[in-house]
């Protein structure tokens, strides 16, 4: 989330995922957009405008403004492998999310998340395709395809 000693740009975005293929992005961030305070620059620093958890639909972090961080949550812990698998681990008050990233061969990427909740009612996450040529096919629950023009990615 930033250094202790500047969090005024922090950003809910711990185990976000970015994924981008031959220079076209297929899984990004809503960016920033603005410095201005309000509802708009809320929006952009929270953890619904980043490929993040969302669990009991709050945030993790506790933003006071437009550049002030109240509450934050600790750096994840992150562990490779080799370059082409990742996990990391995030900790809360009432339980732990993992997330594991395997790139599997050309055209396949595996995005795993576990979840270890004692009272979690509600898990949202939110992916954010980067362009309009990329699709989202559910092909079963929690399993997905993603197009990129004619191809399978």
């Amino acid at each position: 989330i930033g250094p202790d000693v500047q969090p005024g740009h922090s950003h809910s975005d711990t185990l976000s995922v970015l994924v981008t293929i031959d220079g076209i992005p297929l899984l990004t961030d809503s960016g920033v957009y603005t410095y201005e305070a309000g509802a708009d620059r809320d929006y952009f620093r929270s953890a619904w405008a980043h490929n993040a958890p969302i669990i009991n639909d709050t945030d993790p972090n506790e933003f006071w403004g437009s550049f002030r961080a109240g509450r934050r949550e600790k750096r994840p812990e992150v562990t490779c492998s080799t370059p082409a698998v990742c996990s990391a681990s995030r900790r809360q008050s009432s339980g732990e999310y993992h997330r594991s990233i395997r790139v599997l061969g050309e055209t396949d990427l595996e995005i795993l998340d576990h979840f270890n909740f004692i009272r979690a009612t509600s898990v949202e996450i939110r992916f954010h395709l980067g362009s309009s040529e990329v699709k989202l096919q559910e092909l079963e629950a929690g399993v997905y395809r993603v197009t990129l023009g004619n191809a399978v990615i």
